[in-house]
């Protein structure tokens, strides 16, 4: 799979929902305690339990699979340009995995995750609570992730992670990648102009850490699949480690 396949998440997003709340006048699964309502809360119309989706190729092979404890719709109350509550769906404990061959290629996972049911163009994927992310050698950990995508321009998608801080590393491999840590008030993954890699943004006293370096910047900019920092945007300090701390 290309690196681009991270961005496609919606595509399995979609078909989940078109799986699981197809039928908007029965509840599948339902569980024995419900969740709970009052008057003030928006009222939900469809609960299910155990999600495990698989999404496969044109060859056969898994493309995406999307797993969680449960899923509920709410009705919302409103309309969201007025100041009302949209339809949403909340996910427990979600755990999508892109897969590149026959092994998971980019995991996310949370505690809680919430997909707004818009009409908008741009869509939004929210997970909150122990957000961690897994790619190769890379994790990254946060308190908050949110997947936002253009259904008609692939390229204006991207993930942005909140956290107090946000904390990256990366372990050296074989191929040359280096061994870095990292962290940040936001972390930003999104593609590059020309559609070759993804790039990983952290901003709000960033700091990177490797054997030879440790720098704080406003902003740092690297590539994913290296572990190369690409740009560094300034103010910055930084410390060679065989002359500093």
């Amino acid at each position: 799979m290309q690196r681009l396949s991270l961005f496609i998440i919606p595509a399995l997003v979609a078909m989940c929902l078109f799986i699981v709340i197809s039928n908007t006048e029965r509840i599948a699964n339902p569980p024995p305690q419900p969740p709970p309502q009052d008057v003030t809360a928006p009222r939900f119309d469809i609960h299910s339990a155990g999600i495990d989706t698989v999404i496969f190729n044109a060859e056969g092979g898994i493309d995406y699979t999307l797993q969680a404890v449960s899923q509920t719709r709410f009705s919302g109350d409103g309309d969201e340009e007025e100041g009302g509550e949209v339809p949403f769906v909340l996910l427990q404990q979600p755990v999508i995995k892109v897969y590149r061959g026959v092994a998971s290629h980019w995991n996310i996972a949370a505690r809680s995750g919430r997909i707004p049911q818009t009409e908008r163009r741009v869509g939004i994927l929210e997970m909150h609570d122990e957000v961690e992310i897994t790619h190769d050698e890379m994790r990254v950990n946060g308190d908050s992730a949110r997947l936002e995508y253009d259904e008609a321009d692939s390229m204006k998608r991207r993930m942005v992670v909140l956290g107090s801080p946000v904390r990256y590393r990366r372990e050296a491999t074989a191929g040359g990648g280096r061994q870095a840590s990292g962290s940040g008030d936001m972390l930003e993954l999104y593609g590059d102009p020309d559609g070759v890699e993804t790039l990983m943004r952290l901003t709000g006293n960033a700091v990177l850490r490797s054997p030879d370096t440790n720098l704080n910047c406003a902003a740092l900019i690297y590539t994913v699949d290296t572990g190369l920092l690409r740009e560094a945007v300034g103010p910055c300090t930084a410390v060679l480690s065989g002359n500093g701390p």
